[in-house]
């Protein structure tokens, strides 16, 4: 891989490969010792808790800085990071409300998601609330979109991003939510100047629905 001209594509495949073997191997020892009763959840965490280390040795690697800007003063950024946060929580809370509102769990079934909020509380917070969402914006907001910003405009690589974003969520529920949500996290990311907001707001955005819905069920 040469590191002046990264590919976008590789940290994706990478992820796909990752997710896929550890599924697969956390799926034979449940069948096998009935050790995992969780296994989506779990088999998340192990994948982003190996990848996220892989994807920040690649950035310093492939020198992508993943923002557009000049990095804000540490003064200037707390104001970003506060609204990313609130941006989040109020986005998740939107859509779960657009949701009932509109009847779309009655089209569209997630039985990836459903799966994942059968876990322990603790299972969630620690790995859809933590691991997943850094491990995530590592690699669409930091290795996908500073790659492709090295090829295209700003604004093309931030679509493109967000398009990718959506289609790797899977269910077509999820791909109308994340789809938006991209577009907003590309928007903090170039804001605040750095890949904490968009951390902190796909954080939020994961608290605030995880705690919803092990409060309504």
């Amino acid at each position: 891989m040469d590191k002046n001209n990264p590919s976008a594509i590789f940290p994706i495949l990478l992820w796909l490969l990752v997710s896929g073997i550890i599924m697969a191997a956390f799926q034979a020892a449940a069948e096998k010792t009935g050790a995992f009763t969780d296994v989506d959840t779990a088999a998340a965490g192990a994948a982003s808790a190996l990848l996220i280390p892989a994807y920040v040795l690649m950035l310093r690697r492939w020198k992508l800085p993943a923002y557009p800007i000049e990095r804000k003063r540490p003064l200037s950024r707390g104001p970003w990071l506060l609204a990313a946060g609130g941006a989040g929580a109020v986005l998740s809370l939107l859509y779960g409300w657009l949701t009932a509102k509109l009847h779309l769990s009655e089209y569209f079934t997630d039985d990836v998601q459903q799966h994942f909020y059968s876990a322990p509380l603790w299972q969630q917070l620690i790995v859809l609330c933590m691991l997943t969402p850094v491990c995530e914006e590592l690699l669409f907001r930091g290795l996908v979109f500073g790659s492709m910003r090295r090829k295209i405009s700003g604004w093309k690589a931030a679509v493109f991003t967000s398009v990718l974003f959506s289609v790797l969520h899977g269910s077509p529920i999820q791909m109308l939510y994340a789809f938006p949500m991209g577009l907003v996290l590309q928007a903090f990311l170039h804001m605040e100047g750095g890949l904490e907001a968009p951390i902190l707001l796909h954080i939020c955005a994961n608290l605030a629905s995880v705690l919803t819905e092990y409060i309504l069920r």
